[in-house]
């Protein structure tokens, strides 16, 4: 087969899986379902977590089956009623220690950046005694970080992610914030990440995905009478 006809199967193809391929396939990160037939993972059992879970038998998530092995493998019942706090990137981050104050909180003293600046032209005077001033912005709500599970408010308006979510942002490169937030919420989650594929392969992986029993191969293989997949 000659290049152009290659090409031109290949665009024939391409065709084909646009035509096939359903919506809810067409994603950059397909998060499996708890009842997908071949990706079957359900939720941690640890109430509140909504990560993974990767042991069957336990049916806990990565990080808390750390945590359970640590403690030295203590009855299922018992370690559900005492899991102990949020697991790594699902932790709040901690707010300025003045009330109200909903701005990241800082390694000095626990005043937000804003409010240190305060205090230090103040004379750094007894946090517990400070009338420490209102530096809330106009909308707090317009202000919060972009991340959807962080309340923080970001430290101005040119930053989109709160102070200990924008350090974050930076150490990582700072990378195109939708992936950024979208690596963030899937953190300690079963999926899988077509984003840097080209068009057509991704729509190739996606058909896959949507005939999870291998009937993507078997069509050419298939008997009169063998069962077809449903996307065709």
């Amino acid at each position: 087969m000659t290049a152009a006809e290659q090409a031109l199967a290949r665009s024939g193809l391409l065709e084909q899986l646009m035509a096939v391929v359903r919506p809810e396939f067409r994603t950059d990160i397909y998060v499996p379902g708890p009842a997908d037939p071949v990706f079957i993972a359900g939720e941690c059992a640890v109430a509140d977590c909504d990560r993974t879970a990767v042991s069957t038998r336990r049916g806990l998530c990565n990080a808390h089956a750390i945590r359970f092995r640590r403690r030295g493998r203590p009855p299922m019942k018992e370690f559900l009623a005492d899991p102990g706090p949020p697991v790594r990137g699902r932790r709040p981050l901690a707010a300025c220690v003045v009330e109200g104050c909903r701005y990241g909180r800082g390694a000095r003293n626990g005043l937000c950046s804003k409010h240190r600046d305060r205090w230090d032209r103040a004379g750094k005077p007894d946090l517990d005694t400070w009338d420490a001033p209102d530096l809330a912005p106009g909308d707090p709500a317009a202000a919060e970080c972009r991340l959807p599970f962080c309340d923080l408010w970001v430290i101005n308006p040119a930053k989109i992610f709160c102070t200990g979510h924008d350090d974050r942002w930076q150490r990582h490169g700072r990378p195109d914030p939708a992936r950024f937030i979208a690596d963030c919420e899937l953190a300690g989650t079963a999926c899988i990440d077509l984003q840097d594929l080209s068009p057509q392969l991704k729509l190739e992986i996606q058909y896959a995905l949507q005939c999870p029993s291998g009937c993507a191969f078997s069509h050419r293989r298939s008997a009169p009478g063998h069962a077809r997949c449903p996307a065709r």
